[in-house]
């Protein structure tokens, strides 16, 4: 049995119109007979996001902000690494409508000076968490997909960095990241946190300490299983690039 992240959905998204299949992502490494398909969205284009309708629901810049923030701020807290604010009021140091910051521990940031592969692979996640949950958000409407890409030059420049030091250069490999990014994201309780950060930078544009922490004590911990799955995606996405 051979094992497809995605079906046929890089393609159809170049192309502009939707797929004949939705592109699927299989919760097991290994794709044994159990596997669990699941929904996922492709870093190139979302191809089954109701492309080529003209009635797309055009979202309002602070919420596609605040998801897309929201989405690296989990990522991090899955990964470990403790955030120290999250915010979507515009900066011209940033130059960004919004951002989040982070801080290493110290063996967090050792490993990164040393090129350490998962603190590489880490902060490639992070870079994604992003694209990753407003692909989740937008997924529920008809959204134009080109809409959903807006603000990801730098995440992606980061998250290519990051790759080339892994030796992933190749065009599908970011796919494979954004992959397993909305993979964890759409599990509800890691979404119910999105969704809780997302609503207070829509009310108010930033989080407390207090609501800092109460997100990264409800946010669960990158599965360990999902290293396995991450590898086996890149690989996965480069035998079968269409």
């Amino acid at each position: 049995m051979r094992c497809r992240f995605f079906e046929n959905s890089h393609r159809t998204a170049l192309q502009g119109r939707r797929g004949d299949d939705e592109p699927r992502l299989f919760a097991k490494a290994g794709c044994s007979m159990e596997h669990e398909p699941r929904y996922v969205h492709s870093a190139l284009g979302k191809a089954f996001l109701m492309v080529g309708t003209d009635e797309f629901v055009e979202r309002e810049d602070d919420v596609v902000t605040a998801y897309h923030e929201a989405g690296h701020a989990v990522m991090a807290w899955a990964l470990g690494v403790k955030v120290v604010e999250i915010t979507t009021v515009p900066s011209v140091v940033y130059n960004s409508k919004g951002h989040v910051r982070w801080e290493f521990s110290e063996g967090q940031a050792s490993a990164i000076a040393a090129d350490d592969r998962r603190a590489l692979k880490s902060l490639t996640l992070i870079a994604t968490g992003g694209v990753a949950a407003d692909g989740i958000h937008a997924g529920s409407l008809p959204t134009n997909p080109h809409a959903i890409l807006k603000g990801t030059n730098s995440d992606f420049s980061n998250a290519r960095r990051h790759m080339e030091k892994l030796g992933e250069t190749q065009w599908t490999d970011l796919d494979a990241y954004v992959a397993i990014a909305t993979h964890l994201m759409k599990q509800a309780s890691v979404w119910a946190v999105v969704e809780f950060v997302s609503q207070i930078l829509e009310e108010r544009k930033y989080l407390t300490a207090d609501e800092l922490a109460e997100g990264r004590a409800r946010t669960p911990l990158f599965p360990s299983e999902s290293w396995d799955l991450l590898d086996a995606a890149i690989k996965d996405f480069r035998e079968n690039p269409e």
